[in-house]
């Protein structure tokens, strides 16, 4: 007796509602289900099999998508699948979402998904990785695919500092047709200056959850006055290279440390370290000179102009608004 020959299943996904399609043949068939990720950030799909259904397809409960996570320049999150005998090879983007939300070692998106009767519902896709600045300084999202191999997400627009957190906005993201919005993602962290060449704003120093941004030298640009701490930083396009100067203004109180260190404490309670070298008095000055890496030779002092006060057996800088601190420091992405 011959063998019955099992017929090959495709998958398809209509991109404009993001509704799963099976092919067989000439045939299709939309499951009932929804998407979701898996521990290894893989992309699935649930099917919820109804006793209409074809039961001759022989679809899996659980499918499991192989392909590659990217964003575009709007901030949508892309899923590619890997080109297979199961895909397409035209169908290059596979599903699309929404950034709603971060996390220290998270990213959430939002998928819209066109139900049987025709109704939308909207599912919550949490991806896992780490944050890091590229050589831009533009914000990255690393999707660990396995120990040594992850997907990158890159955001293409300018971040902000507000309330001396980090702060991205992200532009047409309600998922209506025709309705526009606007979405603040915080990134909740804290700052520290421990390198000559770097800042670094700490998200999870565990898992290494981090950005860290590259300075460059140039004219004396770190101003502080009294509660008031602000960054000029040298912004550098991507694409073109064209630079442009923005500031970053950081909100709190200098201090200096039992062992002489430098600290800017924040209104939020978070503080700015600087690993400094104990403060040498100069001609009416106090400069702290910023510690290096090992081996690193240290370029860059911080000058405190004028006279501070003894508090409890720390130091408080009382600075007034002619005053100033300079260290040479520029970002630039």
């Amino acid at each position: 007796m011959a063998k019955t020959k099992t017929r090959k299943i495709r998958y398809k996904i209509n991109t404009k509602n993001n509704k799963l399609l099976v092919l067989r043949d000439k045939q299709k068939f939309s499951p009932p289900g929804h998407f979701e990720i898996d521990s290894k950030n893989r992309l699935t799909y649930l099917y919820q099999r109804k006793d209409t259904d074809p039961v001759d397809w022989n679809i899996p409960r659980k499918i499991v998508f192989e392909g590659k996570w990217a964003m575009d320049s709007r901030s949508n999150v892309l899923f590619t699948l890997r080109e297979s005998a199961d895909a397409p090879a035209s169908q290059k983007v596979f599903l699309k979402g929404k950034i709603c939300d971060v996390e220290a070692n998270s990213l959430a998106v939002l998928v819209d998904t066109e139900q049987e009767d025709g109704t939308s519902r909207i599912h919550r896709l949490n991806l896992d990785g780490t944050w890091r600045a590229d050589e831009n300084n533009r914000l990255n999202f690393l999707v660990q695919k396995s120990k040594s191999r992850y997907d990158t997400l890159t955001f293409e627009g300018g971040w902000q500092v507000e309330n001396n957190e980090i702060v991205y906005r992200v532009k047409n993201v309600s998922l209506k047709r025709g309705e526009r919005a606007e979405r603040k993602l915080t990134f909740k962290g804290f700052w520290e200056i421990s390198d000559t060449r770097r800042i670094t704003y700490v998200l999870d120093r565990e898992s290494g959850s981090l950005f860290n941004f590259k300075l460059y030298s140039g004219s004396p640009n770190l101003i502080a006055k009294k509660g008031v701490l602000k960054y000029r930083l040298g912004i550098a396009a991507a694409k073109t290279g064209k630079r442009k100067v923005k500031e970053i203004t950081l909100f709190g109180s200098w201090k200096f440390g039992h062992q002489g260190g430098l600290g800017f404490e924040m209104d939020n309670k978070k503080a700015l370290t600087i690993n400094t070298a104990l403060p040498v008095y100069k001609q009416g000055k106090i400069i702290f000179q910023i510690k290096g890496r090992k081996g690193q030779r240290p370029l860059r002092s911080v000058v405190f102009e004028r006279g501070f006060l003894k508090d409890n057996a720390s130091l408080r800088l009382e600075l007034s608004e002619d005053r100033k601190i300079y260290t040479g420091m520029k970002l630039r992405w």
